[in-house]
């Protein structure tokens, strides 16, 4: 506390709560919540949820590219229009996460990370997927986070970080 600043990591429980990760950008998105799903630790990671009105998949590609702020990487291995999402925020990119949406009956499958695995599974399983980055995925549940503290201690002074797009860029230019 010498410089007076104070850090706080508080990861799986942000996944979790209503406010946090998952939660916020569902709400960004303007979907409703189905269901917490993706458990670890007695967390639930992931969100099951649905729009009012079915999209298309490139209208949700380009609405989360302009939420996110970044160009987000998409495959479309399903035909049909998007109704029901499933969504892990950040790291969500094994096989068994998008399995878990599968077995949901989910369009699509939203995540800020992912690996070879992840999108062979996806073809294999019939299910659109789009990646984001891990960070930006998870962006809005610590904004969510700050405000509520703010709101609590009217003294405090948030600052944001602003980081660069950095992991979907590199993801980008490696392919």
């Amino acid at each position: 506390m010498e410089y007076n600043i104070s850090h706080y990591f508080n990861h799986l429980p942000l996944d979790d709560c209503d406010f946090g990760t998952n939660n916020s950008l569902i709400e960004k998105l303007g979907l409703e919540i189905i269901e917490r799903t993706h458990e670890e630790n007695g967390f639930f990671c992931g969100r099951v949820a649905k729009f009012k009105e079915e999209i298309i998949f490139e209208e949700l590609v380009k609405k989360l590219e302009d939420i996110l702020e970044e160009p987000v990487q998409s495959w479309k291995f399903k035909d049909g229009k998007i109704r029901t999402v499933g969504l892990v925020c950040g790291g969500g990119g094994f096989t068994t996460d998008v399995r878990e949406a599968v077995e949901r009956n989910c369009d699509v499958y939203i995540t800020g990370e992912k690996v070879l695995y992840t999108i062979e599974y996806a073809k294999f399983a019939g299910i659109n997927l789009i990646v984001g980055s891990h960070t930006f995925t998870e962006v809005f549940g610590i904004e969510s986070l700050a405000m509520k503290i703010k709101d609590k201690y009217k003294d405090i002074e948030i600052i944001k970080l602003n980081e660069e797009h950095l992991e979907v860029f590199h993801s980008l230019i490696k392919g």
